[in-house]
């Protein structure tokens, strides 16, 4: 019995695996096609065309040395600390039962693996992967279920900590955040960092203020990297440079529980590495950039920059030239306002047992509306614009979103319309199917991720609706033109528009009426058949 069972267990396994690999492969031959399609567009191209996109590239290189100057040679105004976990869910494990300590561990389940200690790492087993595929990497693997309150409780912990030393801590996720140090706030934090421990001894003053630089800035963080360790029992490794993608690009060098500090040669450094070691260039960004331009190296790629120019999007060029100096998404503003940077979005993303059970997914979309909502309340922000994201066990996947006429923050808001939102998409409008009665007809879900965007202070919206007196709170309008939805807009800017509208409305119909058009139109006869 036991046999069988277990046979059955690998045909599941390897069923799914045929899925996983199936996806796998599809999404790498869409690339190769793209890649074939653009090298025959650059066949095509003159060197005309080529010396032109040559000059817009320097153009693209002026501006950014405007922009990011410490890149190029400046000293620096603001030094960055990216610091990050070292498998963090695996260690918060591993911090509550020692016996855990020497085994190969995953946090996750079969579908998925979300986070694996440095012992599973040496299996080649990482996160992202499908628990079973893992498994047959390493069959001793040990996979547990996430606790995701426990990894809350420390996170928040160590972000306290952190954010007393960088009020304007940018935080990425659960484990991974930056800070930002300029002359002031160096000093704030050795002022903090002085009282329980001896570091006086290890820094460098001028007229007894601290001395901005990077050997003082590292001496800092390394205290502030014992602080966590002493207060949760966590290892975190940190990088230090002059803009964020830089940083973080330095924290996986001395990992885990080391940092390293990146200060000159910044291009010397990047010109070696491999084009998908930057943050921001997945598989298949590498697969492209190899198949289409042959191009494995970050100096290879900042030579022939050009070609991406003229066959790519501006929007996938722009941010390839970008990550191609060092810089990373969030390196979008200059370091000298970097204390306006707004969070743009907060999401969260659970994976779990395939299922199709109805109220297993009501349970995952529930804790998933109360992270989403408690981060939202915490920081004060509205949102505007909420999307969920559903993963299969076939691996296939959605995301569908929606604007709001008014903004969300409490847990009942972002559940409700989550739940509105799955019911339009999976329900037979027809016959009014429930959501409950048509997702059990779906293919199993192994993921469901939430994102807020569009978010906005809520002190701001408050200042909004007190100065716009004439504002429609929850009342849509429709333009009778055009049939654009007006929410919250003053009357102004609705009749403003609907004006516009008409005097469009009126031009096209004094064209038409100097065309032939008109003719056929006033006697109900198509052009093709009155002519035949």
């Amino acid at each position: 019995m036991k046999e069988k069972l277990k046979t059955s267990q690998n045909e599941h396994n390897k069923d799914k695996l045929d899925y996983f690999d199936e996806n796998e492969e599809n999404k790498i031959i869409n690339v190769r096609k793209k890649a074939l399609n653009i090298k025959t567009k650059l066949e095509k191209i003159s060197s005309v065309e080529v010396e032109g996109a040559k000059q817009v590239v320097e153009k693209f290189e002026d501006k950014l040395r405007i922009e990011w100057p410490v890149l190029f040679g400046e000293n620096p105004k603001f030094i960055f600390v990216y610091v990050d976990l070292d498998s963090f869910y695996a260690s918060v494990e591993m911090l509550k039962n020692k016996s855990l300590h020497n085994v190969p561990l995953a946090v996750g389940g079969n579908a998925m693996i979300c986070a694996c200690n440095y012992k599973a790492r040496e299996y080649k087993v990482k996160a992202g992967m499908p628990g079973y595929i893992a498994k047959n990497l390493c069959p001793t693997l040990l996979i547990i279920k996430p606790n995701m309150e426990k990894y809350n409780y420390y996170s928040e912990i160590i972000m306290g900590i952190l954010s007393k030393y960088d009020k304007n801590l940018e935080i990425y996720g659960i484990d991974e955040a930056c800070l930002s140090f300029d002359k002031d706030s160096l000093n704030t934090a050795y002022n903090i960092l002085s009282k329980k421990t001896d570091l006086k001894k290890k820094i460098e003053f001028e007229n007894s203020c601290v001395l901005f630089t990077f050997e003082n800035i590292c001496k800092i963080v390394e205290e502030i990297r014992n602080c966590i360790f002493d207060t949760t029992g966590l290892t975190i490794s940190a990088g230090i440079s002059v803009c964020r993608g830089l940083a973080k690009l330095s924290s996986k060098v001395n990992k885990p529980n080391g940092q390293f500090c990146l200060k000159n040669n910044f291009q010397t450094y990047l010109n070696d590495l491999d084009v998908d070691e930057l943050n921001g260039i997945g598989k298949r960004t590498k697969e492209l950039l190899v198949r289409t331009f042959n191009l494995k190296k970050v100096k290879e790629l900042q030579e022939n920059i050009h070609l991406l120019y003229l066959s790519l999007k501006m929007k996938t060029f722009n941010m390839l030239f970008r990550l191609s100096y060092g810089l990373s998404i969030f390196d979008g503003l200059r370091p000298v306002s970097y204390t306006s940077l707004s969070k743009k979005s907060i999401n969260k993303e659970y994976s779990f047992k395939a299922t199709n059970d109805y109220i297993e997914i009501m349970n995952n979309i529930y804790n998933i509306s109360k992270y989403v909502s408690k981060k939202m309340q915490k920081n004060n922000y509205l949102s505007f614009l909420i999307s969920v994201k559903i993963k299969f066990s076939d691996f296939n996947s959605f995301t569908i979103q929606r604007q709001c006429k008014v903004p969300i923050k409490t847990i009942e808001d972002i559940f409700d319309t989550v739940i509105d939102l799955l019911t339009n998409h999976f329900s037979d409008k027809s016959i009014k199917q429930k959501l409950y009665e048509s997702i059990c007809n779906v293919n199993t879900i192994r993921l469901i991720g939430i994102k807020v965007s569009s978010l906005i202070k809520e002190k701001n919206f408050n200042l909004i609706q007190k100065y716009t007196n004439d504002m429609v709170i929850c009342s849509e309008r429709l333009c009778p033109i055009c049939n654009l939805g007006f929410f919250n807009e003053s009357n102004f800017i609705f009749e403003s528009h609907v004006n516009i509208c008409l005097d469009k409305q009126q031009t096209e119909k004094r064209k038409i009426n100097k065309t032939l058009l008109k003719f056929f139109k006033s006697t109900n006869t198509e052009p093709n058949e009155k002519y035949v």
